[in-house]
């Protein structure tokens, strides 16, 4: 008697997630794509004929700036938020186990607060007689503006996403055996140079995937930069949005959107290859 044709566990089980993926995630960014490659009309809002005009546009001076400064902002909350991620990571790596779950309940609290709550208290300290400015006045220095403009916009999008910093470079610390670190201190080596030989290199993967995550992040807010920057701070988050849903062009809000998720997808890759080169480097040192 022939055996009874039977699925593997595995695509039992990944048929449900893999359906979902498929249906509310690949389905919508092809459609997205097709929306790209089609005329837009003030009365139909969509013509289904195909063009390039919508990625031309793109190539206008106005696009180009907004492409420049978006990525230019994500660039610099990217590299502040390592920057103030790593001295943090590795306290909580290092400290005894009822301190870093003490710690990593703090950096993750922020995350169960709404985005917008958060944004709209930090821009009432930005303000011009906000907190921030009376404790300057009351120490005698000067008035910082700081509300609207990049600086609060990038300010704002460090105070969101710094734990996705922190919780990678944790891990890839943790990782880092103590002893490593011993044994390059008794050969002579400074904290500097430990820093530098050892621990940075080791939690390199970890900061690949951080940097990845808060820079894809960053580069398609679209809360905080309306609230916290100008009229001549705009990124790319804030175009899709006024295309989409004032403007109602959707070919072209496609097409913005198509350029970004291209950009962003680039990103990962190269964060992916990054991390791939150096566990490869790591493995050949041992």
């Amino acid at each position: 008697m022939a055996s009874r044709f039977r699925l593997p566990l595995w695509v039992i089980l990944l048929a449900l997630p893999g359906l979902y993926l498929v249906g509310l995630f690949l389905a919508p960014i092809l459609y997205m794509l097709m929306f790209s490659f089609w005329q837009y009309s003030q009365i139909d809002i969509v013509v289904r004929a195909f063009t390039l005009e919508n990625y031309l546009a793109l190539l206008s001076p106005y696009y180009l700036r907004l492409f420049g400064r978006t990525f230019s902002i994500g660039l610099a909350t990217t590299l502040i938020a390592a920057v103030l991620a790593f001295p943090v990571a590795y306290f909580i790596a290092r400290a005894r186990p009822a301190i870093k779950s003490l710690a990593i309940f703090l950096i993750m609290t922020p995350l169960m607060i709404s985005t917008v709550v958060r944004v709209f208290g930090l821009a009432l300290i930005l303000q011009r007689d906000g907190v921030l400015n009376q404790f300057l006045a009351l120490i005698g220095l000067p008035v910082v503006l700081l509300a609207r403009t990049q600086s609060a916009i990038v300010i704002g999008l460090v105070q969101m996403l710094l734990p996705l910093m922190v919780l990678p470079l944790v891990s890839a610390i943790e990782r880092i055996s103590p002893s490593v670190e011993e044994a390059a201190r008794n050969l002579g080596a400074n904290s500097a140079r430990v820093f530098a030989t050892v621990v940075f290199p080791l939690a390199l993967p970890g900061l690949v995937s951080g940097c990845v995550l808060v820079y894809t992040l960053s580069i398609s807010a679209l809360v905080i930069p309306a609230l916290l920057g100008g009229a001549g701070d705009r990124m790319i988050g804030q175009q899709i949005y006024d295309q989409m849903l004032v403007a109602l062009n959707w070919p072209s809000s496609a097409a913005l959107s198509t350029v970004l998720a291209v950009f962003t997808i680039i990103f990962a890759m190269l964060g992916l290859s990054l991390t791939a080169r150096a566990a490869r480097l790591r493995e050949a040192g041992r």
